[in-house]
């Protein structure tokens, strides 16, 4: 699946050699794929004004979230982002302004919040917390 983003902030979505409509012979069905798709973020942005008014942008709550942690001794070189997303999350956005702001995440996967590796994964985690640390969970 190609993507291309143009400078008005739409990303089009197209098939490719790849995901095009095949046969599955075993099972007798064919195995369709979407069409090109185009995401204007404008009006993304718009919708979601009109139904959350307060809402921010991933970029502005992260820069809340590091303001008020470093009150807390929530670092950048410190600190390790442990994140429980699910794999087609829509706030991966937020996951990414995250990792930029704190520079080290160790991801969980997840299903609607739930790590998908359960108390081992959180044991591991923990393994990964710099010395004399902090740990942001997210999910």
């Amino acid at each position: 699946m190609g993507c291309t983003e143009s400078s008005s902030k739409e990303v089009t979505i197209q098939p490719t050699e790849e995901n095009t409509t095949t046969v599955d012979e075993k099972n007798s069905k064919m195995l369709k794929t979407p069409k090109e798709t185009t995401y204007d973020y404008g009006t993304v942005a718009k919708t979601i004004e009109k139904a959350f008014p307060d809402a921010v942008t991933s970029a502005d709550l992260v820069s809340k979230v590091k303001q008020i942690l470093s009150e807390k001794g929530y670092e950048e070189n410190t600190t390790l982002v442990a994140t429980s997303l699910c794999c087609d999350e829509v706030n991966r956005e937020f996951e990414s302004d995250l990792v930029k702001a704190y520079s080290q995440n160790f991801s969980m996967g997840g299903l609607a919040g739930f790590a998908f590796g359960g108390v081992t994964s959180f044991g591991a985690m923990a393994h990964h917390i710099p010395d004399g640390g902090n740990c942001l969970v997210v999910y």
